[in-house]
């Protein structure tokens, strides 16, 4: 989602080729050689107006870390 991916600065635009999943099948067989996964775990950061230190925070999703295999 580009509005996402737009509220956090210094992210880089994706490219296909680093974050597609794709997994090759042997056509004969038709079971898979080769797979990669990649995955990215995000926090939800919410407003919470009784808390100062975040009453003024946007609503954001914040990306933790990702990592493929």
């Amino acid at each position: 989602d580009p509005e996402l991916r737009d509220a956090v600065i210094g992210i880089s635009p994706p490219e296909e080729e680093k974050h597609a999943l794709y997994i090759d099948v042997q056509p004969m067989m038709g079971t898979a050689v080769r797979a990669r996964a990649r995955v990215q775990i995000n926090l939800a950061v919410s407003q919470v107006r009784d808390i100062k230190q975040v009453a003024s925070f946007p609503d954001i999703v914040f990306p933790i870390m990702w990592f493929e295999d």
